[in-house]
């Protein structure tokens, strides 16, 4: 089913998960900015495996109890929060999770229809863009939850967002990504920018009238596949590009100073979970700009 042009989709919570790497810091400081400017909560949680996290005291012949574990792994959370928000305790509530991260995480946000996982990456030596992270990659490849990966190399998060890029292409994911982005840039009051690229040569055999076929192509990106845009009142862009979709979108973001990326998880037949679209993963790897994964929602109207 697609989703209707005029429906609006929950944003209320960002759930952020942190570890104390580069990554997570630059997901909490994101995080924090997108709840302030759209009104929603923030939750900051963090989690503890027994008996091997690095928050308790463990060792051969220590078992930490669960309220030892809960204990330090709270505070832990409390002066990574203060560090980088400086906050007092009004802004973000932390929770601490026990289990395995991307589990503990999504079991979370699932509880609330209206919540966004906001995770870092993490990086290896020179090879950055290409090592997701254990957490990270689990989140991708669950479709419950919309998640937002942040890089932890990406440039200082700003003030606000005034932009946010969206991928068309008129697939299930991809409605549900442009009704859900635009929900979010209502709230922040930013505009969006639609972009829907084609390979360079895909002209040659789409028709025999490559000027008919791009026509038909335009009508399709100013029309269905950028409708729940318009629908939420948005400002809206579009643009039709000759090229990799993977590189036009990171050049797209770059040039227009985009804060967001929003992309649509590829949808199909049950296997949903184990693969998040060619497209989708190679933008998540090599943004410098936080970049959403939105699966095929569908809420009740």
């Amino acid at each position: 089913m697609e989703p209707d042009a005029a429906q609006e989709y929950p944003i209320d919570r960002f759930v952020v998960g942190v570890d104390g790497s580069k990554g997570s810091r630059a997901a909490l400081r994101f995080g924090a900015t997108v709840a302030a400017d759209s009104g929603a909560k923030l939750r900051v949680a963090m989690a503890w495996e027994h008996p091997t996290s690095a928050a308790l005291p463990t060792g051969p012949n220590s078992l930490a109890s669960r309220d030892e574990g809960d204990a330090a792994t709270a505070g832990r959370l409390r002066d990574l929060i203060g560090e980088e928000l400086g906050d007092d305790g009004t802004l973000a509530q932390p929770i601490v999770l026990r289990g395995r991260p991307s589990r503990s995480l999504m079991r979370v946000a699932v509880d609330h229809p209206g919540a966004v996982l906001v995770v870092g990456t993490r990086g290896r030596g020179g090879f950055t863009e290409m090592v997701l992270g254990s957490t990270c990659r689990s989140l991708l490849h669950d479709d419950r939850v919309p998640v937002i990966v942040v890089h932890p190399e990406q440039p200082q998060t700003p003030e606000r967002i005034t932009h946010i890029v969206i991928g068309i292409d008129g697939t299930p994911g991809s409605l549900s990504a442009a009704s859900w982005g635009a929900s979010l840039a209502a709230r922040l009051g930013a505009d969006v920018i639609a972009v829907h690229a084609l390979p360079v040569g895909t002209g040659d055999w789409l028709l025999p009238d490559t000027t008919v076929a791009m026509a038909e192509i335009l009508e399709l990106v100013d029309g269905p596949w950028t409708a729940p845009i318009r629908a939420a009142g948005v400002p809206c862009r579009t643009l039709l590009i000759e090229e990799d979709p993977r590189e036009a979108i990171l050049r797209v973001a770059q040039e227009t100073g985009s804060g967001l990326v929003v992309m649509g998880r590829a949808s199909g037949q049950g296997l949903s979970r184990w693969a998040i679209g060619n497209v989708a993963e190679s933008v998540v790897r090599h943004a410098k700009v936080p970049v959403a994964v939105v699966s095929h929602l569908e809420t009740e109207h």
